[in-house]
C-alpha cells in the first residue's frame, strides 16, 4: 500500500456531507464504494438475465405477448392468476399454523407470478381493444366511406388531372 506524505493528508481538510443522509464521507471514500458496487451490478444484471431466459414464468408471459391477442388468452391468464393466488393462500394458512419460514419465499413468488399474470391479461385486452379502435377507424374513414361509382376511392379521384391538365383537389 502507497504511503502519502504527511503533506497531502490534511486532517483539517473539508469533510463532503450528504445533504440526503446527512453522513460525512472523506473524498478518497466515494471511489472506492464506486468500485465495491460495481461487482454487485454486474451479477445483479446477470442473475436478472439468466431469470428472464430461463424461469418459466417469463418464459409463457414472453411467448402470450408476442401472439395474437385472444379473449381465450386473457382468460386463461387470468384464470392462472387465481390458481396461483388460492395456491398462494394455501401455503400461507401452512406457514401461520407452523410450517417451515422458508415457505415465505414461496408465498411471495407466487404472489408476484400471479400478479404477473393478471397484468399481462389485462394488456392484452388492451391490445385487442386497440385493434378494434383501428378497425374501426379504418372502416368508417372517410376514403372507404366516400367511393365513387367506378370503385376508386376519393383520393384517386382527386389525384386524376381534371380537363386542364392538372389534378384536381388541393
Amino acid at each position: 500500500m502507497p504511503r502519502f506524505p504527511q503533506s497531502e493528508i490534511r486532517l483539517d481538510a473539508p469533510v463532503a456531507v450528504s445533504p440526503m443522509t446527512g453522513v460525512s464521507t472523506a473524498p478518497r471514500e466515494v471511489p472506492m464504494l464506486v468500485l465495491l458496487a460495481i461487482p454487485v451490478i454486474v451479477t445483479v444484471v446477470f442473475v436478472h438475465r439468466f431469470i428472464q431466459v430461463v424461469a418459466p414464468s417469463n418464459l409463457l408471459v414472453r411467448i402470450v405477448r408476442s401472439a395474437r391477442p385472444r379473449w381465450r388468452l386473457a382468460t386463461a391468464l387470468l384464470g392462472l392468476a387465481a390458481a396461483l393466488l388460492l395456491t398462494m393462500h394455501v401455503v400461507e394458512n401452512a406457514v401461520s399454523a407452523g410450517g417451515p419460514g422458508w415457505l415465505n419465499l414461496l408465498v411471495l413468488v407466487l404472489a408476484w407470478n400471479a400478479m404477473k399474470f393478471a397484468w399481462t391479461a389485462v394488456l392484452i385486452v388492451m391490445r385487442m381493444l386497440g385493434r378494434a379502435l383501428r378497425r374501426r377507424d379504418r372502416r368508417f374513414a372517410p376514403e372507404a366511406i366516400l367511393r365513387t361509382t367506378s370503385g376508386d376511392s376519393i383520393r384517386q379521384t382527386l389525384a386524376r388531372p381534371g380537363p386542364s391538365g392538372a389534378a384536381t383537389g388541393s
